[in-house]
């Protein structure tokens, strides 16, 4: 028995267990840290089969996220508004986890659209939270399936 510890076999598979340990430590610590997050594209559009249209910083690994998100709100005079998800009733904290199987798609927002100049002049303190988005007529919105009712946006609490 004593050879058996003083042996070769038992100190490689000290050493095996030991890398096994470490690599299993250093992956907890990469994946609680979000290290294989994906940077997130400057803004997009994501549409989901609600009729809902969300604005904002998307990663996708290892489930799709928003943060920084905004929502197109129609007023009652048949125009948009854009609202920041933050100013919701509901008002998440810092970020929203989107159900994959209900994302219709997403897009990268380009830096001329309204909505991405709306995004930054909000950030900026340039816009008033809930101000018109410029030239979107309503009928140019995507339309939700006909068999799913669209939910209701809530509005901030004042």
């Amino acid at each position: 028995m004593k050879k058996f510890f003083e042996s070769k076999t038992l100190k490689v598979m000290v050493l095996v267990l030991g890398i096994i340990i470490f690599a299993m430590a250093l992956a907890f610590v990469l994946v609680k840290f979000n290290v294989f997050q994906k940077k997130p594209v400057a803004y997009s559009v994501i549409y989901l089969q609600t009729g809902d249209i969300y604005f904002g910083e998307l990663s996708q690994f290892p489930y799709p996220v928003l943060k920084n998100g905004y929502i197109l709100q129609r007023g009652q005079d048949g125009g948009v508004s854009l609202l920041s998800i933050s100013s919701t009733i509901w008002e998440p904290a810092g970020y929203v986890r989107l159900n994959r199987d209900m994302i219709v798609f997403t897009a990268p927002l380009a830096k001329t659209s309204a909505v991405y100049r709306m995004i930054i002049a909000q950030q900026q303190g340039g816009a008033v939270q809930g101000s018109p988005v410029p030239s979107t007529p309503n009928s140019s919105l995507p339309q939700p399936k006909s068999s799913i009712k669209p939910s209701p946006v809530l509005s901030p609490v004042e």
